[in-house]
């Protein structure tokens, strides 16, 4: 349900995020292990090399962003997840598309966004480089904003409309 609002959200915001119309590059799938059992950060799918997965296909619930394919073997892959330290990449958050970089972790939070942008809790963060995962997917909204006066930058946290501990199944979005 709050998946389905964050969508909604995002049309009424202008953005275009991918529709359940794009469901011929969806190949869904079962995510074997999960945190706490595991790393947060790399998960298990059940889909491999014979259902045509390749590296850096995107691994989407219901239109958000969770992670992307790293490795792939012939019956199951392996994906990173947002809470991936290293994995970084360009957002645009709320309806004026302001400009930020995402930084996975723990608490995933998006830095560099200029304290000239207006910024509220609730914006929708979205996806904004399509070479490197498709454009326009949801990451989450705007959590908690903080900056102090020697930086020029907001820095936000991002709320996830998930549960991690929660996820069995995924769709894989074919490029």
């Amino acid at each position: 349900m709050r998946q389905e609002n964050l969508f909604l959200r995002s049309q009424l915001d202008g953005l275009n995020v991918s529709s359940s119309s794009d469901n011929q590059n969806l190949l869904p799938s079962s995510v074997y292990m999960s945190y706490p059992f595991n790393d947060k950060n790399l998960l298990v799918l059940g889909s491999g090399s014979e259902d045509n997965l390749v590296s850096n296909d995107a691994v989407v619930i219901n239109r958000t962003l969770l992670g992307k394919v790293c490795e792939v073997f012939e019956h199951y892959s392996t994906f990173k997840t947002v809470f991936d330290p290293n994995w970084e990449f360009p957002v645009y958050i709320g309806p004026g598309l302001t400009r930020g970089l995402f930084k996975g972790g723990t608490e995933p939070k998006v830095v560099l966004i200029s304290k000239k942008n207006k910024i509220e809790e609730g914006y929708l963060i979205t996806t904004a480089d399509p070479q490197d995962i498709p454009a326009s997917l949801i990451i989450g909204t705007v959590g908690k904003i903080t900056s102090d006066d020697s930086n020029p930058f907001w820095e936000i946290t991002v709320d996830l409309p998930y549960n991690l501990n929660q996820v069995r199944e995924v769709s894989i979005l074919k490029k």
